[in-house]
This record gives structure tokens, C-alpha cells and sequence, in this order.
């Protein structure tokens, strides 16, 4: 997790647990959603998330472990919104409509930000053999 006030991880020895994890879910919740989808894939029933800062803020070499969390792959799979259902329905989607071209081909997958409407939506662009030869050719 990443510490964004320098003393929260210290100062809330008592008050540890569910609190501070609601606070993390709420700067790092694509990270959360991220290990509980891996925990989810995995087959992982229990996640152990520990909190850590730093000793001194000055030196990135030495760390004290303020604590352990426990908590269940389903609890933060609920608590993130995540929908295991509309997940595998949306990689069904694209699964299907890369089988309906019928020929051996690169995609890439883009999701795409709704500038006019609040919707993102994914799109699958079919490209070319020679695009990413010309990527290789190109300098950094």
C-alpha cells in the first residue's frame, strides 16, 4: 500500500484493521480490485495485506511493518464492485468477436473514454503485420 500521510500508519496501532483498510480503499481501489481479481484467478480464498512505512522518510532501505489485515477474496471483490459475471460476459464478448474473423490475426484491445456520455466502451482494432515491424525499425 502506499502511506499517503506520512504518520497514519503509526498512529492508528489501536485503531487498526477495517478503518484503515476503508481509507486504502479509497486511494488505492484499483489496486485492491487488481489483487483480488488475481487472488480470484489464482483460486485464493484469503488475502493477507500488510501496512508498511518507512523508518526514516528520508531512506528507502529500512521499514517497519505497523501491521497485518486478513480479509477474504470475496469480501474485496464486494466491497470494489467487481462483478464476476459481467467480467466473464465481457471476455466471452471478445473472445467471440475475435473468432468471427476466421483468420490469424493481432488485435489490440482499447477501452475508450466517453467524451460526450459518461459510457467508456472497448474496442477491438485489427491491426496490421507491418505495424509492428515499422515499431521495431524506429528509434526510442
Amino acid at each position: 500500500m502506499n502511506e499517503f500521510d506520512k504518520n497514519s500508519y503509526l498512529n492508528k496501532e489501536s485503531n487498526f484493521g477495517a478503518s484503515l483498510l476503508k481509507k486504502e480503499l479509497q486511494n488505492n481501489h484499483l489496486k485492491l480490485t487488481k489483487w483480488g481479481i488475481n487472488c480470484y484467478l489464482a483460486g485464493v480464498n484469503k488475502m493477507k495485506i500488510a501496512f508498511v512505512t518507512r523508518k526514516n522518510l528520508k531512506e528507502n532501505n529500512e521499514h517497519l511493518i505497523s501491521g497485518f489485515y486478513d480479509i477474504n477474496t470475496s469480501d474485496i471483490l464486494k466491497v470494489t464492485n467487481f462483478n464476476k459475471n459481467i467480467a466473464w460476459g465481457i471476455l466471452n464478448e471478445i473472445i467471440n468477436a475475435v473468432k468471427r474473423t476466421k483468420e490469424d490475426a493481432t488485435f489490440i484491445l482499447m477501452k475508450t473514454l466517453g467524451t460526450t456520455t459518461a459510457k467508456s466502451m472497448l474496442k477491438l482494432y485489427k491491426v496490421p503485420e507491418s505495424y509492428f515491424k515499422n515499431l521495431e525499425n524506429m528509434d526510442d
